[in-house]
């Protein structure tokens, strides 16, 4: 809710936009609407210290959404959320769902949530959108990849955003193990991922300390962080080869030049695509 809360916020905004969501507002809950409709939805974030964070979750949703497009000129036919949230791809990109079977894996809660408020906007879920429940923490990817009609022999490319900063690096390499043994050569997976605090300046590594609190307050505690160079290899050994790993200098470069706002990406987390082999 949060996330789709900051694509609203971002919405609200003045612009130029980085990535524009107008469902987010719609599907996030009544508190976030309720600032919105007051005004007040930026300075809520602001308050809770991460206003920083608004330029890395709407970067990140423009830099996936040009690279599932890119895959999806390459032959991929399929698009993997990995714990979806409030992710309206489906509603925004109608256009792509001819070409496009969409599969959406995420926590009963959320979906159940999710489901219901869609059933209170009247949306009618296009039947090339699958839900599939599962709580990562019980069952494996390949598992609840297998219970999905995901096609094991067809390109599939994987969006996984927001989520590996919140999980072990164990947990990290057990679901790209199962992404690997549920798909085929040419399959991609984009994630972020929070780099460890030594690879930062102070300044960076302050701001660090900062978001992990305003994280675990709102009961969400990040956990794992990572050296890129060490994370890359251990992916690729998995069997993957990376195909772009975007330090937050890059980001900012790539969607956020010249704007005068400030707003900008994360320093603290890169974004990284891989392809399997």
């Amino acid at each position: 809710m949060g996330a789709a809360g900051i694509r609203a916020a971002h919405l609200a905004g003045p612009g130029p936009y980085v990535f524009e969501d107008p469902w987010a507002l719609k599907l996030t809950s009544d508190l976030y609407r309720q600032l919105a409709e007051r005004g007040e939805l930026a300075g809520f974030f602001a308050g809770l210290g991460l206003t920083p964070l608004v330029g890395q979750v709407v970067g990140r949703a423009r830099w996936n959404e040009d690279a599932l497009e890119e895959s999806l000129d390459q032959g991929a036919g399929q698009y993997v959320i990995l714990g979806a949230g409030l992710d309206s791809f489906a509603l925004r990109r109608r256009d792509l769902l001819d070409r496009l079977a969409v599969f959406e894996l995420d926590h009963p809660d959320t979906q159940r949530y999710k489901l219901a408020r869609l059933d209170e906007l009247g949306i009618t879920i296009d039947p090339r959108v699958h839900f599939v429940a599962v709580d990562f923490e019980e069952e494996d990817s390949r598992a609840a990849l297998a219970r999905s009609d995901l096609a094991a022999n067809e390109p599939a490319f994987f969006s996984w955003l927001g989520v590996v900063t919140y999980l072990s690096h164990d947990d990290v390499m057990d679901t790209l193990v199962g992404i690997r043994a549920a798909t085929c050569a040419g399959s991609q997976v984009a994630l972020d991922y929070p780099i460890a605090p030594q690879e930062l300046g102070e300044p960076d590594r302050a701001l660090f300390e900062s978001i992990r609190s305003s994280s675990a307050e709102l009961g969400e505690p990040r956990r794992a962080t990572h050296v890129p160079e060490l994370l890359r290899r251990e992916i690729c050994d998995l069997g993957f080869e990376c195909i772009e790993d975007l330090s937050s200098e890059e980001h900012r470069a790539r969607f956020f030049a010249n704007r005068s706002d400030g707003l900008g990406p994360y320093p603290q987390v890169r974004l990284a695509r891989f392809r399997v082999v």
